[in-house]
């Protein structure tokens, strides 16, 4: 068995960030990103990208960490 923890970490990146925004954890039926029931979707587009992309079930099919780091939604701006 292999131990990938930075695929674990982008899903808890995921998790925390939908846990913010829709005060509840993700649901681990795919597609995982989707709001709950009766809660509208989030605005901020990046946002949406970063839980559509880290909240993946196949550790696989997530993006390593420098995805994360270089995305729009986690540069500060200057």
């Amino acid at each position: 068995m292999t131990m990938n923890s930075t695929k674990a970490d982008m899903w808890s990146w995921g998790a925390v960030l939908y846990r913010m925004t829709y005060m509840t954890p993700p649901d681990y039926n795919p597609p995982c990103y989707r709001p709950p029931l009766n809660q509208f979707q989030a605005n901020d587009p990046y946002l949406l990208n970063v839980l559509q992309y880290t909240l993946v079930i196949d550790p696989a099919d997530r993006p390593k960490a420098p995805w994360l780091v270089q995305h729009p939604y986690t540069i500060t701006p200057k």
